[in-house]
């Protein structure tokens, strides 16, 4: 399947960046520590994930880790860890995504064949 951005794709694109944007800016202002912001940074992620495709929850995924590690983990303002524990908590969090992505896109494969099987057991039954 080639890559074409067509306009209600570029709507969802630009929908998970900005999504990912307001958040980091709202979690920023009310100076979030580290275990609220990733669990709202997955949550945003588990969301994209099943509103959009793989792609599009991949690209949010990246975005929400980079915005994670940049302003809520330490060292600060920096993509840089300090130690294992922030180490731990950015890979758990990128994995964490990632799979949350692929189990949304499973899903959604699934009801498009079962969608599929119902129209072809339809037309089946109208011969």
């Amino acid at each position: 399947m080639p890559f074409a951005l067509d306009l209600p794709s570029a709507r969802r694109w630009l929908a998970s960046t900005l999504a990912a944007v307001c958040m980091t800016a709202l979690l920023a202002w009310l100076r979030a520590d580290s275990n609220t912001a990733g669990l709202v940074f997955l949550v945003l992620v588990v969301w994209t994930a099943a509103q959009s495709g793989i792609l599009i929850s991949l690209y949010s995924s990246v975005i929400c880790a980079l915005a994670f590690d940049f302003f809520f983990l330490p060292p600060y303002h920096t993509l840089r860890l300090a130690g294992t524990g922030e180490l731990v908590a950015f890979v758990s969090f990128v994995a964490s995504a990632l799979a949350a992505g692929r189990v949304a896109e499973r899903a959604r494969n699934q009801a498009r064949q079962a969608e599929q099987r119902r129209e072809d057991m339809e037309r089946l039954y109208a011969l």
